[in-house]
């Protein structure tokens, strides 16, 4: 066989049912090779009628529970209370969690502690994949969606925001993820967390970004991240026209607008060598952007400062700096 077996080990995690399902994928025409390895498990037939199977010898209770917690990457007690139980049963969530794990965890089947404590666990990645599929065809695209919003209100509740943003995309709900991406990219434009910042914008599709301003303006700074300042200039034209539409509280968008303008001082700064424009672009930046957001205020003021020095104000910048300082510092008290 071309299939090596450390493919074979990292696919079934050690996991020895894991080995039955493959030689169940693997039919009367042998071992799959590597690159159809993975294709084989999710599609074979044999594995999907051999679990389907099992799980509906089961009661209800427990198959749904698998089937609902395959939704996620891992789960722990509330987790299955939220998704699992009706309300007249929650009080005893702690009890019917540990009936629910006992039980896999006595199979040796499917599942895998997280933590020492017992308290996190996921299911082996080829049973949660099989699972998924299963939960596809037994529930409603509407029953699907509403679980996967009901999760992520769990993770906001437990400020896990990326969290939540991913499972308000895969519920539908593009407004509140957008809500949330908001709030987070504050925290993370202010701390200059940009890979972190990439990392959360891109959970949201790429044909989405160019309908939303804040979305937009997040790809125009990455950009600037990337040291790509020509691609981020392509980019303002559009914002332009989605901040014209922009429907948000004013200040809020006075604050897009700040950021617009810092971005037009960045391309005119390094790319046009135009000190009058950066001058005109950064002051309009100071006055727009509040306090929600330093740091591109802290860049409009350097560009303020750059452009003043290159036209022989170095002493009347260095004034204004030091006096918004100063008021700034007075805020913070």
């Amino acid at each position: 066989s071309d299939l090596g077996l450390r493919e074979i080990e990292n696919l079934t995690e050690g996991w020895i049912s894991g080995l039955r399902i493959l030689m169940l994928a693997a039919g009367k025409k042998g071992f799959p090779n590597q690159a159809s390895l993975r294709a084989s498990f999710s599609s074979s037939s044999y594995v999907y009628e051999m679990l389907n199977e099992v799980l509906l010898q089961q009661e209800d209770r427990f198959r749904h529970s698998l089937l609902r917690l395959s939704l996620l990457p891992e789960f722990d007690r509330d987790l299955y209370t939220l998704l699992c139980l009706e309300k007249g049963e929650q009080s005893r969530g702690a009890t019917l969690f540990s009936q629910f794990v006992d039980l896999l965890m006595n199979s040796n089947l499917f599942l895998i502690r997280l933590d020492e404590k017992g308290e996190w666990y996921r299911f082996h990645h080829l049973f949660q994949g099989i699972l998924q599929g299963m939960a596809s065809t037994s529930y409603s695209a509407e029953a699907l969606s509403s679980l996967r919003l009901r999760i992520a209100e769990s993770y906001l509740t437990g400020q896990q925001f990326e969290k939540a943003i991913t499972f308000f995309l895969k519920g539908g709900a593009m407004k509140k993820a957008l809500v949330n991406f908001t709030r987070l990219r504050k925290e993370l434009l202010s701390n200059a967390s940009w890979p972190d910042l990439e990392k959360v914008f891109k959970l949201f599709p790429g044909d989405s970004v160019p309908n939303y301003s804040i979305l937009s303006l997040t790809e125009a700074w990455l950009y600037v991240y990337r040291g790509n300042i020509p691609k981020m200039l392509e980019l303002l034209p559009r914002i332009e026209i989605l901040l014209q539409a922009e429907r948000c509280d004013s200040s809020e968008l006075a604050s897009y607008r700040g950021e617009l303008n810092v971005l037009h001082a960045y391309c005119a700064y390094n790319l046009d060598l135009d000190m009058e424009a950066t001058l005109v672009r950064s002051k309009k930046a100071i006055g727009q952007i509040g306090n929600s957001n330093p740091y591109a205020m802290g860049i409009a003021w350097v560009f303020y400062g750059g452009a003043m020095q290159a036209l022989g104000e170095s002493e009347a910048a260095r004034e204004e700096i030091y006096a918004y300082l100063e008021r700034a510092e007075n805020l913070l008290v």
